[in-house]
C-alpha cells in the first residue's frame, strides 16, 4: 500500500494527514516582523498523551489545537466518525496509526478488545482460566446469530439465564439476580460500573 496524503480541514490546507499515520506540514510563508519567511514542508513529530495515544499540535491564526493521529486517520481513510463510535487499535498497539490497524467500534466493543489484548484489566471478579469471558458463569452465546454475553445461575433445581451484547452489563445482571438468589456475586463495583456504564447496550 503506498502512502497517501490528505488534507485536513479546517486549517487552510497547511496540513495533511497520511494512510501512514504521519502528519505533514506543507510548505508556506509566514510572517516574521516585516519579512516573510519560507516554512519547508516537514513530516510533524507526533507526542503521546501519557496514555498511549499519539497527537500532534496544528497550528492556525494564532491556536493550537491538539488532535489525535489515530482519529485524523479514520476520519480521512475509513469514514467520518460516527458520534458515539470510538476507534480500536487492531493489533493492540496504540502508537500504529496505519489505517490497515484502525477500525471503527463501539465503546462496548473496544472495551472488550482491550480485556482480550491485556490493554485494560477487567472487572475484578472471580476469574475462570477455562470461560472465554474470565468470569464464572458468564459465556458467549449466539441468539438469533447475534452475538451475546450470557449468565447463568442456578439454585433449588431451577436454572436462571439472561443474555446482554454488553459483557458489563452482563456482569451488573449476574450481581443483580445472584444478589436475589443469595449467591456469590462476581464483586463488580461502583467503580467498574461508572467506567463501563455509558457503554452498555440494551437488552436483547
Amino acid at each position: 500500500m503506498n502512502e497517501i496524503f490528505k488534507n485536513i480541514k479546517g486549517f487552510g490546507d497547511r496540513y495533511q494527514i497520511s494512510n501512514y499515520g504521519r502528519v505533514k506540514s506543507k510548505e508556506f510563508y509566514q510572517k516574521n516582523h516585516s519579512k516573510m519567511q519560507f516554512k519547508p514542508e516537514i513530516i510533524l513529530k507526533d507526542a503521546d498523551n501519557h496514555n498511549g495515544y499519539r497527537f500532534v499540535g496544528l497550528h492556525f491564526n494564532k491556536h493550537i489545537k491538539q488532535l489525535y493521529v489515530h482519529r485524523l486517520v479514520a476520519t480521512y481513510f475509513i469514514n467520518e466518525i460516527p458520534q458515539g463510535m470510538e476507534i480500536n487499535h487492531i493489533d493492540g498497539v496504540k502508537h500504529n496509526n496505519h489505517v490497515s490497524n484502525l477500525e471503527i467500534v463501539t465503546r462496548s466493543e473496544n472495551s472488550l478488545h482491550a480485556n482480550r489484548t491485556g490493554l485494560r484489566k477487567s472487572p475484578r471478579g472471580t476469574k475462570c482460566k477455562n470461560n472465554k469471558s474470565g468470569f464464572v458463569n458468564v459465556a458467549p452465546k449466539f441468539v438469533h446469530n447475534v452475538f451475546t454475553w450470557c449468565f447463568t445461575l442456578r439454585k433449588d433445581g431451577k436454572r436462571f439465564e439472561r443474555t446482554s451484547r454488553n459483557i458489563y452489563e452482563c456482569l451488573v445482571l449476574y450481581n443483580a439476580k445472584a444478589r436475589e438468589l443469595k449467591l456469590e456475586t462476581s464483586q463488580l463495583t461502583k467503580k467498574d460500573v461508572a467506567i463501563y456504564g455509558s457503554g452498555l447496550c440494551c437488552l436483547l
